[in-house]
């Protein structure tokens, strides 16, 4: 069996990867990390900052190499095969660095070489991938007199060079502005029709919620959930949020009687409450709390990775379902 026909999915494929810096004494960066992006599939990653999320990334692009498992990209095996995985794979890092006094098609056409595109051909798709990603009339701008976004964008049509079947995208909405973060949330759909595999890393959790077809929870360098934007919909039991208008500590200590709470500003979140709602709000309006609002916290990413990471910490054993 050759490693093309051991990779399995045409998309991304990890095998139980892991990744070690600086000896084996330390926690792995990345440990028996396993998980599959088929084409036309966004994959969000969430995870605290040193999770492993960058790691990951990393392996699959080829720019650092596995301490044990294996990367497949279309069936290609990132580490034996590295050109022809290679050239089927895009990837964006959070901080991206170009040379900076060279003008946008110009450098694109340079990059284009390493994919054996040259000439007129090379000119026609550099100039449509400034189009697609929203950087027309900047073909000869340096990229110096960019903008983190513009450099974000720029970022995105360097990696589509050549039409990659699989996308690596590292905080991609990091820098940019609203109409940025909504034009690349709509070219993130466009590449998905166009039956991409993308995986993505993001701290701005809402927007992955609104993009991805599947969340990987990573934690501490492991995969302790995956789930569809389906099963987030309707997970369970969902926090009770409650706005006071006389907000103080003494409210705080009332409502933990009541279940686990965060607070934030005057508003308080209630976890595993242990009465109905309306006892609560008995309580409070004994106590003379006023209540601006008090409703059921619709289902969040964001909820659900925080509640996660508190169970996976709290008992590290547990396997989280």
């Amino acid at each position: 069996m050759t490693s093309s026909q051991s990779g399995g999915t045409y998309g991304l494929s990890f095998r139980e990867v892991s990744k070690t810096y600086g000896g084996s004494r330390l926690r792995p960066a990345l440990e028996n990390f396993s998980l599959e992006v088929t084409p036309g599939e966004i994959v969000g990653m969430v995870g605290l900052n040193g999770a492993g999320k960058t790691t990951a990334l990393r392996i699959a692009a080829g720019l650092t190499s596995a301490s044990s498992g294996k990367v497949f990209v279309r069936g290609h095996d990132v580490a034996l095969e590295k050109v022809r995985a290679s050239s089927q794979l895009g990837f964006v890092p959070e901080y991206p660095y170009f040379e900076s006094d060279v003008g946008s098609l110009k450098l694109l056409q340079y990059f284009a070489g390493y994919h054996d595109i040259h000439g007129n051909p090379a000119i026609q798709q550099c100039r449509d991938l400034l189009v697609k990603v929203g950087l027309e009339g900047q073909e000869t701008a340096r990229l110096r007199t960019f903008s983190q976004g513009m450099k974000k964008r720029f970022s995105l049509a360097a990696a589509l060079i050549g039409s990659p079947a699989v996308l690596l995208l590292d905080e991609i909405v990091n820098g940019l502005d609203p109409e940025g973060v909504y034009f690349v949330r709509q070219l993130l759909l466009d590449l998905r029709r166009e039956k991409k595999a993308i995986l993505l890393s993001s701290h701005v959790l809402s927007e992955l919620q609104d993009t991805a077809d599947r969340f990987a929870i990573v934690h501490r360098g492991r995969l302790v959930k995956l789930f569809s934007r389906d099963a987030l919909r309707k997970v369970g039991p969902l926090p009770l949020r409650i706005t006071l208008s006389n907000f103080d500590q003494q409210a705080v200590d009332l409502i933990s009687s009541y279940g686990r709470v965060s607070v934030e500003e005057n508003r308080i979140w209630v976890y595993d409450l242990k009465v109905d709602p309306g006892e609560l709000s008995a309580a409070l309006g004994r106590s003379n709390y006023r209540i601006i609002d008090l409703r059921i916290e619709e289902p969040s990413l964001e909820h659900v990775f925080l509640e996660l990471v508190r169970e996976k910490d709290s008992n590290p054993k547990k396997e989280v379902k």
